[in-house]
């Protein structure tokens, strides 16, 4: 267990939180935990959102004019969340494969 994915600058494989492999004579098979992978995707649905109600409530208590409109800036994040959250995992599911091939080629070498 490591800090788990905080960018996705970061390796895929830190997107993994539990990894369980099962290596028999003809075959090797991965289940993994994509724990890191949602911790992320968590983060990207709530932040946004979160900051500009924050920021919207903080405004108004300090007597600035701010309309609520400017909450509008956040429904294309309703399209970017998914997109990004859907990007982490297809990249962390993408490099577990490739672990598992390399350690397949690897065996029959």
């Amino acid at each position: 267990m490591g800090s788990g994915m905080q960018s996705n600058r970061q390796p895929a494989l830190v997107g993994i939180s539990l990894l369980k492999l099962k290596i028999s004579s003809s075959a090797i098979t991965a289940s993994a935990v994509l724990g890191g992978v949602a911790k992320m995707k968590n983060f990207v649905y709530l932040f946004p959102p979160g900051l500009a109600l924050f920021l919207l409530v903080v405004h108004n208590l300090m007597g600035i004019e701010s309309s609520w409109l400017y909450a509008l800036w956040v429904l294309p994040w309703l399209v970017i969340a998914p997109l990004i959250g859907f990007s982490l995992e297809r990249k962390t599911t993408k490099a577990l494969d490739g672990l598992v091939r390399s350690m397949a080629q690897a065996r029959t070498a």
